[in-house]
């Protein structure tokens, strides 16, 4: 994906959202719930008798919700209709620092809904994050065919049957064209994601885990017909440094320029004592510089003045209007006037899209330093 986080779906932009995590505590369970099932009514979610979602609507995935280790009963119905309703039932063991996903799959059609259970965790425990991506795949397109994702002359996932989903740990690199297809026919696309090779794509980084549902009905048109639901991430880096560090040499890039470095934000953090700080005192928004933006190394004001205390979204900055900064400055926030695909800092035109990690802090990357007002 793209560090401005664009993917073209049959001409059509899309944002991709992001998982924020719950604060992450030792010996807890964190479980997210999926809803991908074309045409179905929204959910309520029920964990051991209690409401714990309300009105989940189709193509959505939750954020993590936070629970202790043991039996989760689970039970998902049509929103208000209370847990004697539901279309679905499940039983999750939960492991103690273990994510999960429910997802709600099957068809309206024929009222054929099961739920699809996912460790998340278990899935990745053999894969080395620093250097690759995860990426959890769902094709609950009815009457769909095998689906395999082809990007940068290689395969990524190859026939994900309907029904059934693909967990892959692929290398992080940038990518140019895409798309999705049926079975492992290349003239055969279901979503052309980006065709021509023009130097503009995106990319795959490093520590990070995507979850998308594929919903809908077969054959038809993309974004019509069938489409993605979910798209939400989440970081698995233990600490700031130790994700930014992990771009080094991947070659990762949105546009040819800038390479999507962060060797010296990382280094002016540890000369700065920073990093304990960023580590205990979260959570925090970041705005994260690449090496590209600098000529010398930057001072601890300078870094201070990239950093916000508190996790903030897009809304949460709008709203704010101006936030401070751990340095003491004010950064005006300008409101977004392309539908939030991205927002000013100062006058400094910032991609909304932030990476959660697992402290709960957000990270943004900027393309320049934030300039003093």
């Amino acid at each position: 994906m793209s560090g401005k986080r664009f993917i073209l779906f049959a001409g059509l932009m899309l944002i991709l959202a992001f998982t924020v995590p719950a604060l992450a505590h030792d010996d807890m369970a964190q479980v997210r719930f999926g809803h991908f099932v074309a045409g179905a009514p929204n959910v309520d979610v029920f964990v051991n008798g209690e409401a714990v979602l309300e009105d989940v609507a189709p193509a959505v995935l939750s954020d993590f919700l936070e629970f202790e280790p043991g039996t989760l009963a689970i039970a998902i119905s049509p929103a208000g209709e209370g847990m004697d309703a539901a279309i679905v039932s499940a039983e999750l063991d939960a492991e103690a620092d273990h994510n999960y996903s429910v997802s709600v799959i099957g068809q309206v059609s024929d009222s054929s809904y099961a739920p699809l259970v996912i460790d998340e965790t278990a899935e990745m425990a053999d894969c080395d994050l620093s250097k690759n991506v995860f990426r959890i795949l769902i094709n609950n397109i009815e009457n769909g065919p095998p689906i395999s994702f082809y990007e940068n002359d290689m395969w990524i996932e190859k026939n994900i049957e309907y029904g059934t989903y693909a967990a892959t740990c692929a290398p992080a690199f940038f990518w140019d064209t895409g798309k999705a297809v049926v079975g492992e026919d290349l003239d055969n696309p279901l979503f052309d994601f980006d065709s021509e090779k023009d130097g503009v794509g995106g990319f795959w980084e490093p520590y990070t885990v995507y979850m998308w549902g594929l919903m809908g009905k077969y054959p038809g048109n993309p974004g019509e017909d069938y489409d993605f639901g979910g798209g939400n991430l989440y970081v698995v880096a233990p600490d700031l440094p130790t994700f930014l560090s992990a771009f080094t040499g991947l070659g990762l890039t949105s546009t040819g320029d800038p390479i999507y470095e962060f060797d010296t934000f990382v280094s002016a953090i540890d000369a700065a004592d920073l990093s304990e700080t960023l580590a205990n005192d979260g959570p925090f928004t970041i705005f994260a510089p690449p090496d590209s933006a600098f000529d010398v190394m930057p001072d601890k004001d300078m870094l201070l003045n990239h950093i916000v205390q508190g996790a903030m979204t897009y809304d949460d900055l709008a709203e704010a209007g101006t936030v401070t900064t751990l340095g003491g400055a004010d950064l005006t926030i300008t409101a977004s006037e392309d539908d939030g695909a991205t927002f000013g800092i100062n006058g400094l035109m910032v991609s909304n899209f932030a990476y959660p990690l697992p402290d709960g802090s957000l990270v943004y990357i900027v393309d320049d330093v934030i300039p003093a007002e």
